[in-house]
């Protein structure tokens, strides 16, 4: 087997049909993009590990042959998908463009089950059109490939952060809280679902905690004031560093 680093591709419609094959049978790709990155882009080689992964499960193979529209994959594991635990939900305001992308990225890498935007009384903006939405999912599938973080999170349309419901306990960031690490080391374990919440530059106001419909806990997550993004890195980051 080569040594050369093991790329990850996102191909749910060639993983999902693949399990209904008979087991050891090699996969055969014919003229998608999926083929064009694989021998074009990156210009595999015979015998170069690879990973695809779809929606719940993932193969990993070794590549037999290739052609200018083909490439022969001969699996060598196929197995589920495991999500990382804790399960993790973002609550997210609306951001601008580059920061809102810079965010998304952060807690697809960081293991998220679900990305939420909502609009706070300081969000300057209240929509995220077609096109951006398109964008973000890319964002999002390049940086699961990358990583190697095969649960793709899920997408929620923009809502007001009073329509928003949390998935186990809610930490929302505040230079008033408890200090992130104290919250999570106090009976935070492996099996409790947690959401947390990142308002937008100046944070949240009075009335945003108030549109709050679930019982919430403020983080302290820097002893420094952080952009939101990095406080998505940050906060996540903290969360799953010390819950390994």
């Amino acid at each position: 087997m080569s040594g050369r680093h093991e790329f990850a591709f996102y191909a749910p419609e060639i993983v999902d049909l693949y399990k209904g094959h008979m087991p050891n049978e090699d996969l055969m790709c014919t003229g998608t993009p999926l083929v064009h990155r694989i021998c074009q882009v990156l210009r595999l080689q015979v015998g170069d590990s690879l990973i695809l992964f779809g929606s719940d499960s993932y193969i990993q193979g070794i590549i037999k042959a290739t052609a200018r529209s083909s490439c022969c994959i001969e699996p060598r594991i196929i197995q589920s998908i495991v999500p990382l635990s804790p399960s993790l939900h973002l609550c997210i305001a609306v951001l601008e463009r580059a920061a809102f992308a810079t965010a998304v990225e952060y807690a697809t890498v960081l293991g998220v089950s679900a990305i939420y935007p909502v609009i706070t009384t300081k969000s300057k903006r209240k929509i995220i059109d077609t096109h951006e939405q398109d964008r973000l999912r890319r964002i999002i599938i390049a940086a699961a490939e990358q990583s190697k973080q095969f649960s793709v999170p899920f997408l929620a349309p923009v809502m007001p952060i009073a329509q928003y419901r949390a998935t186990g306990k809610l930490l929302v960031g505040d230079v008033t809280g408890t200090a992130l690490s104290v919250i999570v080391c106090s009976g935070t374990n492996k099996n409790t679902p947690l959401s947390l919440c990142i308002g937008p530059e100046g944070g949240l106001t009075e009335r945003d905690f108030a549109d709050l419909q679930d019982e919430y806990e403020t983080a302290l997550l820097a002893s420094t004031t952080l952009r939101s993004e990095l406080a998505v890195a940050v906060g996540l980051g903290t969360i799953r560093g010390m819950l390994l």
